[in-house]
Formats: C-alpha cells, sequence, structure tokens
C-alpha cells in the first residue's frame, strides 16, 4: 500500500472497498502542530519533526520579541483493525523578552498525550487526556494532577458525494486556538488515485502533488496555536500560556523504503501570545509574521 496516499478501509463483508478515508490533510505533518483533530496515516508508525521559528516582534511596535523551537514525537503503540493506541509528546522552547518583567514561566513547555483513536468505514474517533504543563512540574510529578489534565477529542463521519470526491463533517475539541474549545469539523476531498489530489476544510486544508514515485510536494494551512498551565520557579502560582496563530507552509519529502524525510517552510501569521508576568502584570499582545523552518523524518510500514 502507497503510505503516501489516504489508507483505504476494509469492508465489514466482502473484500470490497470501502471509502477512502480523509486523511489525506495529515499524511505528512511536517510543521504541524500536535492535534487529535486529523488523523495520521495508517502506514506511519513514528514520527519526528523538528521546526523553528524566526523570532518576531508583538504589534504595535515595541521591544518585546518572541520565538520558538518545537520539537514533535509521535509513535504508534499497539493497532489492531480500525483501531489504534498511540503516545505524542510535543516541546516547544519560547525565547521571550518583553522589554520589561519576564514570564513566570521559563518558556519551556511540553504537551504529553496517550491517544486512541477509531476509524472505521464511515466513523472516525479518537479521545485523548493530555497534560500540558511548563517543564518544572516534570522535576516535581507530585504536582501533576487532575487540574492539569485536559480532554481532547474528536468524531466525524464521512460520506461519498461523487466519484472522486469524499465529505466529512464532525467536532473536535482541542486547543489550537488558544484555548480549549469545540470547533466543528467540515471539509471535501479530491482524490482520483492520481498524482493530485487535495482536501478544503476547516480548520485544516492541503493539497499533495506525487511529482515523482519518490518525491511529494504539498502545502497546508491550519492553526497552530495551544494552552499550557504553567508554573513559577517555586510552584506557588499557576498561570496560563496561551498561543494562537496560523500556518501556511509548502513541503518537499523524499521516500526511500520504510523511510521518509522531509523539509518545510511556512510562514505563521495572526499571532498572539498571552501569559502572567513576573510582576504578576499581564502580558497580551498581537506579533508580526514569523517564517517558521521544519525538517521530519517518518517511519512508514512497508
Amino acid at each position: 500500500m502507497n503510505a503516501w496516499r489516504a489508507a483505504r478501509l476494509s469492508a465489514r463483508h466482502g473484500t470490497a472497498t470501502a471509502l477512502v478515508a480523509v486523511v489525506g490533510m495529515a499524511t505528512m505533518q511536517v510543521l504541524a502542530a500536535s492535534s487529535v483533530c486529523y488523523a495520521s496515516s495508517k502506514g506511519e508508525l513514528a514520527r519526528v519533526a523538528r521546526t523553528v521559528i524566526a523570532p518576531a516582534r508583538s504589534r504595535p511596535a515595541s521591544d518585546a520579541r518572541v520565538g520558538i523551537v518545537q520539537t514533535l514525537f509521535h509513535a504508534r503503540i499497539w493497532s489492531q483493525g480500525d483501531h489504534a493506541f498511540g503516545v505524542a509528546h510535543d516541546y516547544r522552547a519560547h525565547q521571550i523578552d518583553t522589554g520589561a518583567a519576564g514570564p513566570q514561566t521559563n518558556g519551556h513547555l511540553h504537551r504529553l498525550s496517550p491517544r486512541y483513536r477509531f476509524s472505521g468505514e464511515r466513523w472516525d474517533l479518537s479521545v485523548s487526556p493530555m497534560v500540558a504543563t511548563s517543564s518544572n512540574v516534570g522535576r516535581h510529578p507530585g504536582e501533576i494532577h487532575r487540574a492539569l489534565i485536559d480532554w481532547h477529542g474528536s468524531v466525524a463521519y464521512r460520506a461519498r458525494l461523487a466519484t472522486h470526491i469524499t465529505g466529512h463533517a464532525g467536532a473536535c475539541r482541542d486547543d489550537r486556538f488558544g484555548r480549549g474549545r469545540v470547533t466543528p469539523l467540515l471539509g471535501v476531498t479530491w482524490d482520483a488515485g492520481g498524482a493530485l489530489r487535495g482536501t478544503v476544510g476547516w480548520p485544516d486544508s492541503a493539497f499533495e502533488w506525487d511529482v515523482h514515485p519518490r518525491w511529494q510536494l504539498r502545502a497546508a494551512v491550519n492553526p497552530i496555536g495551544g494552552r499550557w498551565a504553567v508554573y513559577d520557579d517555586a510552584l506557588a502560582s499557576r498561570t496560563a500560556f496561551r498561543y494562537a496563530g496560523w500556518r501556511m507552509r509548502f513541503s518537499l519529502g523524499f521516500r526511500a523504503a520504510a523511510h521518509l524525510v522531509a523539509v518545510g517552510v511556512g510562514r505563521d501569521s495572526r499571532r498572539s501570545f498571552r501569559f502572567r508576568l513576573d510582576d504578576d502584570g499581564e502580558f497580551s499582545s498581537d506579533f508580526d509574521d514569523a517564517t517558521a523552518l521544519g525538517v521530519e523524518w517518518r517511519w512508514l510500514r512497508r
């Protein structure tokens, strides 16, 4: 099976091929945020991605600057039929300079989430309890409690609209808009089985072109924010660190055997940060657009 394509789901009776799964938007996650709102390819066993977002100034013009280095890891631990279980870790190191008082957090933010997904003939379902917090909590495991767990999940229904067109509709709860919220999932995917395919939807859209059996070009748009429960150095104060933004990205991937390597460039826009300062003041500001450069390695089932 070609892992660049959406995985096909086997029919319950007989050998007929069911609808093509609407996962084209997720088959290459270079520069993407970690979310349960999309499914990785059924052929993907593990993924490691590194993204560097250039420092940018707040708006209107001020001395505040924020840069980000993100490392994303995802692995499938178990799968059987339509069921799969995995784990994801999203680490973001923020370089924050407000020009005055610093942030209460050290800027090293983690998101750890076990994930269950069911991908049936027409229904997709995912559930993920996520811990999103600052790195100093990891040195004190006793501070990890129920208040730090945020439940993410999604449900979507697929239907064939035409010979090569499939639609999907559903809902997802995650924090890619800077806070935990339920977001509608809507989209239309075109895939005629050739070199070109794409999904237009909300909040994720993507287009892919296989320019060669080993090479693929991809363009995508998706939200990239998040919300973390962060602590000060003394673990005495817990506040929220929020980031919102969108990314348009282009990537080039090369596959050899069971490995895929991709490089990409993106542009982050409509960005905003909100967090607590050391002097107990509140920092909240929009930021200039920023360039994001990324590289990714994926291990695929052959």
